[in-house]
């Protein structure tokens, strides 16, 4: 299972650094980047050779973390 985590505008405008954490479930993080997620660009560049293992991310502002 893939998901793309996106880190838009909040309501009021302004978009922050936000953390994104899943209980008991580690994950692999194959890619991020700046900017809306393009599903025909963006998995070219993701790391499928040594992926971090994590269960905390911090997702940019304005940008977006593919987790698997």
């Amino acid at each position: 299972v893939e998901v793309v985590l996106q880190n838009a505008l909040a309501l009021n405008g302004v978009s922050d650094m936000h953390s994104w954490h899943l209980h008991g479930n580690p994950f692999y993080v194959v890619g991020y980047g700046f900017g809306t997620f393009d599903e025909e660009t963006d998995p070219k560049s993701y790391n499928l050779v040594n992926p971090v293992r994590r269960d905390t991310v911090s997702l940019l502002p304005l940008g977006w973390t593919a987790i698997r």
